[in-house]
């Protein structure tokens, strides 16, 4: 389910100055801090000032920065919101092996 959204957004994200990169790829554990092989529980992303944040938070983020989704980070600034996405994207981030079986969604697959 990640793999196969970022694959989809991944040239959305990419012209508004963002790299996607595998949390399987050795530089996203030095970025995250994580050990090798660890992988989070949710999507991650390191701000321009080099803060991690994740999950809604992240996707919030990087809508600042895509005209066309500039009212989704807008929504996101009202805390009522905001807890709403949370709440709903939590089970999301936890099942998301499940929901890729389900659907039928291939992992990606990185460029050598």
């Amino acid at each position: 389910m990640c793999s196969a959204g970022a694959r989809r957004w991944q040239a959305t994200v990419e012209r508004a100055g963002f790299e996607l990169i595998q949390l399987q790829d050795p530089r996203a554990s030095e970025i995250l801090g994580l050990a090798p092989g660890e992988l989070p529980g949710e999507i991650k992303l390191r701000t321009r000032d080099g803060q991690i944040i994740g999950g809604v938070d992240a996707f919030a983020y990087v809508a600042r920065y895509v005209w066309w989704a500039f009212p989704l980070h807008l929504w996101m600034a009202v805390s009522p919101v905001r807890e709403l996405a949370k709440t709903a994207y939590l089970p999301i981030a936890r099942n998301r092996q499940r929901i890729s079986g389900v659907c039928g969604l291939r992992p990606m697959i990185a460029a050598q």
